[in-house]
């Protein structure tokens, strides 16, 4: 049994599937699932009449809506639930009551950690939108554009197309430069909607003695993460 779940997670991994494979799969997953029932015998709780064990059904039909399971993690999102799962816990397990109580729960837990944050790092909700100024003022162009300078030690790094934004003065508008080796530039348009957004943030960072242009990427990674 444990070789046949190994094998099976192995498969639900792969990055390609072909349909005849998802299609069979409708026919050997009822079989893995029998035998595991035959095997583990699960005799506490509610045994084997939980979601997760009977949602196995339903994965070739997933896959064959949204694409191979690598593509569709939850992984992100299940540690959501971890701190609802403890504020259930400390109800009284009541229906009427469960949902009152639970969300009780849950906003004395955040009571609780806005304190321990104001108690060990001194910082408040009420401060929360304030930058310290002066460590802005006094941080170099060096230091802004340095990967170092991100929080938890993001790795990031803008790719793709670079633009050149900037604000004619020969035509009064503002209009940008394609800096890249790819065939027919020439073609490339921002789209207007974009240039105009783009536009209201340089009216308030533009100085032609210092700040003439801005750089602008069409792909930004973030831990590997592209955007």
């Amino acid at each position: 049994m444990i070789e046949t779940l190994l094998q099976w997670e192995a498969w639900t991994k792969e990055h390609k599937m072909t349909v005849f494979d998802v299609q069979r799969a409708r026919m050997k997953i009822p079989k893995i699932m029998e035998m595991e029932k035959y095997v583990g015998q699960r005799s506490e709780g509610m045994q084997f009449k939980v979601f997760k064990f009977h949602a196995s059904l339903h994965l070739p039909d997933d896959i064959l809506s949204f694409g191979v399971p690598a593509h569709v993690n939850t992984q992100s999102d299940e540690s959501h639930h971890k701190k609802s799962k403890t504020a259930a816990i400390h109800t009284q397990q009541r229906m009427k009551s469960f949902c009152i109580q639970m969300a009780r729960n849950l906003h004395s837990m955040d009571i609780v950690d806005v304190g321990m944050q104001e108690i060990h790092t001194g910082r408040v909700p009420w401060d929360y939108y304030y930058e310290d100024e002066v460590d802005n003022v006094e941080a170099t162009d060096d230091e802004f554009f340095h990967d170092d300078h991100n929080d938890g030690d993001v790795d990031t790094i803008n790719t793709g197309t670079n633009i050149n934004f900037f604000y004619s003065l020969d035509s009064d508008e503002y209009a940008y430069t394609v800096n890249s080796q790819m065939k027919n530039k020439h073609k490339f348009i921002l789209d207007k909607q974009l240039i105009a957004f783009i536009g209201n943030v340089f009216d308030q960072i533009r100085d032609d003695d210092v700040v003439k242009s801005i750089c602008l990427f069409t792909e930004h990674k973030q831990n590997g993460v592209i955007f």
